[in-house]
């Protein structure tokens, strides 16, 4: 951790960066020895976690929503998030709900003129 934080660092004060830098937030400028560092790790942890998978696609008796995003049992509803990811991809969640989004963004531009009348909502 102590390494990689030289490193986030280190490409921080890149002159490349010289235009767009600002004051360095975290740690800070005062934290300019390995004991203050090691202190700003210990302090400072968090994870980087997307929950996914709460709300399986599928067509079977465990999944929430079928291959066309809608919930199992009923008409009116769908689920266009990432609960319904089998898994965490490896990638950040973003690109694959946005893949998501398009996907479901047709499926209801499909119905939408089979449906008019409001029997479908999302």
């Amino acid at each position: 951790m102590l390494e990689g934080l030289r490193i986030a660092r280190e490409i921080g004060t890149a002159r490349a960066l010289d235009d767009w830098r600002g004051e360095e937030l975290a740690p800070g400028p005062s934290a300019d020895d390995e004991q203050s560092l090691r202190e700003f790790i210990r302090a400072t942890p968090s994870s980087y976690y997307h929950p996914v998978g709460t709300c399986a696609i599928g067509e079977n008796e465990n999944s929430v929503v079928d291959s066309e995003l809608r919930v199992h049992g009923s008409r009116v509803c769908g689920v266009v998030d990432a609960s319904m990811m089998p898994s965490l991809p490896s990638n950040n969640t973003l690109a694959t709900v946005y893949a998501i989004a398009e996907r479901g963004a047709e499926l209801i531009r499909r119905e939408r003129p089979r449906r008019l009348g409001g029997q479908r909502h999302w």
